[in-house]
């Protein structure tokens, strides 16, 4: 009884397997129909291949390469590509078939049964197929959108401004396969025909070699990316020598490079960079210069303290005998009572004196000169410099026929300043003013201008003779150290010429601008202008 059971239940276990294998050869014959009539129907072409053999293609397949079903299953799959991708299709197979990344669709050119060129689109895919592993490709014909891509492609690349060429590969060299007007333009070879790259690379004398020109090609297509700008030299024959920047990139079975010329800017740049180099040699020597300049400073300055030191010797060496001169000259003029020999006494006496006065001022000079001179500032009246100058011209002017006039505009208020400077200016120009007028007048006068918004005033010393006048060309060195307004005046009047330049040197250093009118024959005028303060506003100040 159990065995029966037994039985029973195994045969009905059976029956049940048969009704499910009849459902699966069902849908195992359902589904076979269903791809084979989307394969048949599809407007892609289809081919199923192991390695080079074509194991089944639809209809498209046929339409596409114009084989029939019969003669593509007995074809290898290689003999339908052209031959300049076979190498690369293979590679992608391998690659695949070992799992390595390759690229899911790109573009390849199949020879058709009558020999022309049919561009498709193909993506492949592993797949199993009659129980072993396969490849699947699917394959658009995109002839003719390449051809109108092409046209358009061809228009743009023509109207470009920009220097552009395109790279194909023939026999798997480099070729030039076309280029726009800039392009030739640029280059000088309107009239040549399309020859291998690396000859024309050799023409122009490019910076970039054969190889140089491969990697990168080769990194564009590696990486579908379009190559960064590199800079490159050109010599063409004949031809001004370029330097471009180039980028290239891939564009459908070809690679676009496109070029911008930088001749200009590179070659003004180098300009620059010579000027900046002439610049900083300049700049060198100037330095040089400026350590020279400071060193021959340095030694005129020793120089002056040196001639500053000379002089102090020899001015205490001949002072001293000369006051000793002078002492002597009044004593024997005491005893001497001979009119003949008083005379020469006094004229002894008067060139000691001249000589001593001249000593004076050459070391005067010499201390100006050097900055060792200071301003001594104090509360002074205006007006009483100007009155010593006339009491100390008064009995010279009298004696040589001259008139003397004083003018003091009102009365001055209590300024500071350095009081014996101004003196001391003056009577250098008063001095001069009797020297060089024989006869006529000598002026002194002053104004004193209201106070300013700072409690300053403006005072102007005015010295004024009917003197010989200066030349206009003399005016100019008038202020210069041991000059005269020309030799004739030295040789007439004598004296060194320093009186001016020590008056102008003193009042640059109180602060004071001496200025001089004259005309040959008309005299001359004097004007001492500085601005000092009251006292009262140097004490609210304090």
């Amino acid at each position: 009884m159990a065995v029966a059971a037994l039985v029973i239940g195994l045969l009905l276990r059976l029956a049940a397997l048969n009704r499910a294998l009849r459902g699966s050869e069902a849908s195992l014959t359902a589904d076979r129909d269903l791809f084979r009539a989307l394969a048949d129907t599809a407007v892609a072409a289809i081919f199923v291949i192991r390695g080079n053999q074509v194991l089944f293609v639809n209809p498209a397949a046929c339409r596409i390469s114009g084989y029939d079903r019969e003669a593509l299953l007995s074809m290898g799959v290689f003999e339908l590509v052209h031959p300049d991708y076979r190498e690369q299709l293979l590679a992608n197979q391998i690659a695949r078939q070992a799992g390595e990344s390759v690229p899911s669709r790109y573009d390849l050119p199949l020879i058709t049964r009558q020999g022309a060129v049919r561009w498709v689109e193909a993506s492949f895919a592993l797949a199993r197929f009659r129980d072993e592993d396969a490849i699947v490709g699917t394959l658009y014909d995109v002839t003719e959108l390449r051809e109108a891509q092409e046209r358009l492609f061809r228009s743009l690349f023509s109207a470009s401004p920009l220097p552009k060429c395109s790279l194909e590969r023939r026999a798997g060299a480099l070729a030039l396969r076309r280029s726009n007007i800039a392009f030739d333009t640029l280059f000088g070879e309107t009239d040549r025909p399309q020859p291998l790259f690396a000859d024309w690379l050799a023409r122009t004398r490019c910076s970039m070699t054969v190889e140089g020109w491969e990697r990168l090609l080769g990194s564009c297509e590696r990486d579908s990316q379009p190559g960064g700008l590199l800079e490159m030299h050109f010599e063409p024959s004949g031809r001004p020598a370029l330097t471009c920047l180039v980028s290239a990139s891939r564009v459908g079975d070809e690679w676009l490079i496109a070029l911008v010329d930088i001749t200009a800017r590179r070659e003004a740049e180098q300009a620059r960079d010579q000027l900046s180099a002439r610049l900083l040699e300049r700049n060198l020597e100037v330095e040089s210069l400026n350590a020279q300049l400071q060193r021959r400073a340095g030694e005129l300055e020793q120089l002056s303290r040196a001639k500053s030191a000379f002089l102090a010797g020899i001015s205490h060496e001949v002072r001293t005998p000369m006051h000793q001169i002078l002492g002597l000259s009044e004593l024997l003029a005491e005893e001497v009572h001979d009119p003949a020999q008083r005379e020469l006494l006094d004229a002894l006496g008067g060139a000691a004196s001249g000589l001593m006065d001249m000593l004076g001022r050459v070391l005067e000079y010499t201390a100006l000169e050097a900055g060792s001179t200071a301003r001594k500032d104090a509360p002074f009246d205006p007006a009483e410099p100007l009155r010593t100058l006339a009491c100390a011209l008064s009995p010279m002017a009298v004696a040589r026929g001259l008139h003397l006039e004083v003018d003091i505009a009102g009365s001055a208020p209590t300024l500071v300043g350095d009081a014996g400077r101004i003196a001391h200016i003056l009577q250098l120009l008063g001095d001069n003013a009797l020297k060089f007028t024989p006869s006529g007048r000598i002026s002194l006068s002053l104004e004193v201008a209201a106070a300013d918004a700072d409690g300053r005033h403006l005072l102007t010393y005015v010295v004024r003779d009917t003197g010989i006048g200066i030349a206009a060309e003399a005016l100019p060195r008038l202020f210069q150290p041991f000059v005269q307004q020309d030799a004739s005046s030295t040789r007439r009047y004598g004296g060194l010429g320093l009186g001016l330049a020590i008056a102008r040197q003193s009042a640059q250093l109180i602060g004071a601008d001496l200025s001089v009118r004259a005309r040959p024959g008309q005299g001359s005028e004097f004007r001492l202008s500085l601005s000092l303060p009251a006292r009262e506003a140097v004490t609210s100040a304090a």
